[in-house]
């Protein structure tokens, strides 16, 4: 009798192990079909929401696109060129002008603001200033044969 006992206990630890196994694989494929599902929910709204992303950006290039092609219609190339420009000056505060401005005389000759400008650079390079010389006029008599 004590045989038979023996052998059942064995045999109850054999069920009870092939049971134990079963529900172990019934877990794991429950997870890995829980994972799949997951992957393939998260996959699909990356996709949408990409293309809608896509959608959206195409959208407005369109839109500006047409924006800038009746501005063109109704401008002129030209004139709309000139108007962007004068935008993105303003906008990113392009220094246009120089602080300071320095221009010689008119009439092709170094006018008195290039002489005192002049002096100044010299003073400031050490050298002694001395004032420019006034131009002096040579008159030239042209023969003619006549």
């Amino acid at each position: 009798q004590g045989v038979q006992i023996a052998e059942r206990v064995a045999d109850a630890a054999v069920k009870k192990a092939e049971g134990d196994a079963a529900s172990v694989r019934l877990n794991a494929a429950a997870e890995a079909e829980r994972v799949k599902v997951t992957a393939d929910a998260e996959a699909r709204r990356i996709a949408l929401t990409g293309n809608a992303e896509a959608e959206k950006i195409l959208a407005i290039g369109k839109a500006n696109a047409e924006a800038y092609q009746l501005q063109v219609a109704a401008m002129g190339g030209d004139n709309f060129t000139r108007t962007k420009i004068a935008e993105i000056i303003g906008k990113d505060k392009v220094k246009v002008m120089p602080d300071i401005l320095i221009t010689g005389g008119g009439d092709g000759t170094s006018g008195p603001l290039a002489g005192l400008l002049g002096m100044k650079l010299m003073e400031e390079l050490g050298g002694k200033a001395t004032p420019p010389k006034p131009a002096v006029v040579v008159p030239v008599s042209v023969k003619t044969e006549e």
